[in-house]
């Protein structure tokens, strides 16, 4: 499924990752006022919650999945890793927004 993503790719996207998130870390992090946001650092922190999203509960159970220790595992077993991966993503952004709310992040 993401067969075209090479280790390279995926060090190049995290060294541009960290450059830009360096650059953003004051807008990203910075407590906001209620009502007081600017449309850039709406658009940034939702870009950033999106990429967070997807990577925690589309990628990341999908390469665990295509390893060799547990593309050898039963079928059953693979349900069961995978769908625990899943559930481990989701529950993992779902804690980051509300901790991002309840600190007036986002």
């Amino acid at each position: 499924m993401f067969g075209f993503l090479g280790l390279s790719n995926l060090l190049i996207v995290a060294i541009v990752s960290i450059v830009v998130g360096a650059i953003t870390w004051s807008r990203l992090w910075g407590r906001n006022a209620i009502g007081r946001v600017t449309w850039t650092d709406a658009w940034l922190k939702a870009g950033i919650v999106t990429v967070a999203a997807v990577m925690l509960v589309a990628y990341l159970p999908a390469r665990v999945l295509q390893t060799g220790t547990v593309a050898n595992m039963s079928r059953t077993v693979q349900d069961l890793i995978g769908t625990s991966v899943w559930a481990g993503g989701l529950l993992a952004v779902l804690i980051g927004l509300h901790h991002l709310r309840r600190s007036q992040r986002v």
